[in-house]
């Protein structure tokens, strides 16, 4: 058979070439079990680097949602809280309750701005019969003009519930919209449009 050809042969070498064999038979059977053992622990490895990939991007995602989810709730308190101002200003023509309203609203969405920044709000817009309020009037004006045109129009559309409107090209930002309807006397006349801008970048971050 071959294996008695093989050990008759392996007995006939010199001493010399005997050690030679038993030494390179040892040097193949170390590097095939580390190559084996490397081959397993870089598999372990790999498993253990996406399951812990996975687990960040799945608490990354989960945070997200629920910072997105805070901005929503943020909406309802600004509409639940501004309603009496907006009513006034859509009922009356009186230049002073006008004004006194629109200085109670300003207030009011700098307050909620500063206490929701944290959640990537970049600002906060309102629109009304009379007036225009943002709380951060230069990067409203750094927005493209299309992208505002786009979330007023998801807000109409949404006619009152919210909408989410994504920015197109470099724009790395959403907007959340939602029309303000008056609800005294079941009236449900729009009397404000509502937008949030938030920078996902920041958000993300």
């Amino acid at each position: 058979t071959l294996k008695a050809k093989l050990l008759t042969l392996f007995k006939n070498l010199s001493l010399r070439w005997k050690i030679f064999f038993i030494v390179l038979l040892n040097v193949v059977s170390l590097l095939l079990f580390s190559l084996i053992g490397f081959t397993i622990l870089s598999k372990t490895y790999n498993e253990l680097l996406y399951r812990s990939i996975a687990g960040n991007l799945s608490f990354s995602a989960n945070t997200i949602s629920a910072n997105l989810k805070d901005v929503e709730r943020l909406s309802s308190i600004i509409l639940s809280s501004i309603q009496p101002s907006l009513s006034a200003i859509h009922e009356s023509d009186d230049a002073v309750v006008r004004s006194n309203a629109n200085r109670s609203i300003n207030t009011a969405l700098s307050s909620y701005y500063e206490t929701f920044r944290q959640n990537g709000v970049s600002y906060i817009v309102l629109y009304n019969d009379a007036f225009s309020n943002t709380t951060n009037w230069a990067a409203y004006e750094r927005t493209d003009s299309a992208f505002i045109h786009n979330a007023l129009e998801n807000a109409a559309a949404g006619d009152g519930a919210v909408s989410w409107t994504t920015g197109g090209g470099s724009t790395s930002g959403l907007f959340l919209g939602r029309n303000i309807r008056k609800i005294e006397a079941l009236d449900f006349s729009t009397i404000g449009r509502l937008l949030i801008y938030v920078d996902t970048d920041r958000l993300i971050n």
